[in-house]
């Protein structure tokens, strides 16, 4: 093997441990991040409330049914995280915000449901990071968590109606599944990450896609 081969090869493990010890030192204390995206609603149809109060099967005759929101948006998180020491685990802590619209056409003029003209999730979570390469700068991940979310419908009796001019609300707990990749860039890590929500009842079900910062 030639000086210049090895000097290399000696280089690239300085590089690569260099890298591992930055990365076991930055992940050891909690970190607050931020992260923005467009959200997907899903299964919504059919998630039925009665005039927002009660369930569909006790929907008294005259009173309508309204169900989510027909597209998704956006949403917005903060949250806190903190490697777990000599784990593949980081612990994290959320609050998330989601908001759906439904547009004239696509609120099903005539059908006895309503959808949502306005839509918005307001969740907590808490779960785990299982990183795949711990101890590298770079790392895909998959994503549990579990909580409790806020619903809040705004909706209209009009089904030809643009604005809303009722309200409902639900609570509901919930779980969250997903992957993601992140990666370390100088003293800030940058991550990908897309989760489904899997709630109970009439709660709406969303899809979101986060692009996030961790300080």
């Amino acid at each position: 093997m030639s000086a210049v081969t090895t000097r290399a090869l000696r280089l690239a493990f300085a590089a690569i441990l260099t890298s591992t010890t930055i990365a076991r030192a930055q992940d050891s204390t909690f970190r607050w991040s931020f992260a923005l995206g467009p959200t997907q609603s899903m299964r919504n149809w059919g998630r039925v409330l009665c005039g927002g109060t009660a369930a569909w099967h006790q929907c008294p005759s005259g009173m309508p049914m309204v169900t989510g929101a027909a597209e998704g948006q956006y949403h917005a998180a903060l949250g806190i995280s903190r490697r777990m020491p000599r784990t593949a685990l980081v612990s994290r802590m959320e609050v998330l915000y989601s908001r759906a619209i439904t547009r004239p056409s696509t609120a099903y003029p005539g059908s006895p449901i309503l959808r949502a003209l306005s839509d918005e999730m307001f969740l907590t979570t808490a779960g785990f990071d299982w990183l795949a390469t711990p101890d590298r700068r770079y790392s895909p991940y998959i994503n549990t968590t579990a909580g409790v979310g806020f619903n809040r419908l705004g909706w209209n009796a009009d089904s030809l109606a643009t604005e809303p001019n009722r309200h409902s609300t639900a609570f509901t707990g919930l779980l969250a599944f997903g992957i993601g990749f992140r990666t370390l860039i100088g003293k800030r890590e940058y991550y990908v990450e897309s989760r489904a929500f899997a709630t109970a009842g009439a709660f709406s079900v969303i899809s979101p896609l986060s692009f996030g910062i961790r300080f």
